[in-house]
Parts: structure tokens; C-alpha cells; sequence
């Protein structure tokens, strides 16, 4: 057990997202990573559980695409271009977080990060911690996070 193949093991967790089918042989894979202390255990354990929400949600007939409806199968690339267009001209509800922060939704970090993902690829800079205004940056926070 390298440090490279455990890191080849949480990379496969990750991609799994919420296939269902694909988590579970990418949690069967990466069994071994817990006898290892550490990230790489937590990244199993969350796994697991994300695997344990997927299977009672099919269990109580709830597809993965009707979280959302404006949620697909699968997309082309070539709508990537439209997509963006749309994203940037949504409209979101600030939501209080905790010590008086207000922030967009968690969606939109997420969906930010993934479209930072495709533009610039994997991030090779620090992790910014604090925003210019003395405020937490959750933006940039998330953009590091998803790469």
C-alpha cells in the first residue's frame, strides 16, 4: 500500500459521484484503506455513507434525476458553452451561515468549482483561507476543494 495507489483508490471514490453501481465497486476496491489512519480512511467512511443514501434512495424509488429538474443523464459538450451562459445568469438565495456569514447556496459552490474545474483544470495554487474583506471565502475555498 503506496502512498499513489491509495490516492488511485480515494481518486476512483471521487469520480464514482452518485453512480451507484460505480461507488460501490470503488468502495469494494478501496477496502484496504481502512487499516490506514488518516484522510484516506475518512474519505472511505464518506464514501460509504454517500453509498448508503444512494441505495435508500433507490429503495424508495428516488432517481438520481429527480433531485432536480433540470438534472440529466448525461450532458454533451458540446452544451457546456450554454450551460455556463445559464449558470451565470441564475438568480441565488443568500443563506445565513454560521457567526452572521451570508453565502450562496451550497449548490452554487459546487457547480462553480466543477465549471472553474473544466475552464482552468486542476488548481496548483494555496488554499485561500480568508476573503479581502475579513470574511471567510467560501468561492475560493470551493474552487480548491473540487480540484
Amino acid at each position: 500500500m503506496d502512498a499513489a495507489s491509495m490516492e488511485s483508490a480515494c481518486n476512483k471514490l471521487h469520480a464514482a459521484g452518485d453512480d451507484l453501481e460505480a461507488l460501490q465497486e470503488a468502495v469494494e476496491a478501496a477496502s484496504y484503506l481502512d487499516s490506514v489512519p488518516g484522510d484516506f480512511r475518512q474519505k472511505l467512511r464518506a464514501a460509504r455513507s454517500r453509498l448508503r443514501k444512494l441505495q435508500e434512495q433507490r429503495e424508495r424509488g428516488v432517481a438520481a434525476a429527480d433531485r432536480s429538474p433540470h438534472a440529466k443523464a448525461e450532458y454533451n459538450t458540446a452544451e457546456f458553452d450554454e450551460l455556463v451562459k445559464k449558470f451565470e445568469q441564475l438568480s441565488w438565495r443568500m443563506v445565513s451561515r454560521p457567526g452572521g456569514a451570508v453565502a450562496k447556496p451550497d449548490d452554487f459552490y459546487r457547480l462553480y468549482g466543477l465549471k472553474q474545474q473544466v475552464l482552468h483544470g486542476d488548481c496548483n495554487e494555496e488554499r485561500p483561507m480568508w476573503a479581502e474583506r475579513g470574511g471567510l471565502d467560501f468561492e475560493g475555498e470551493l474552487i480548491h476543494a473540487v480540484a
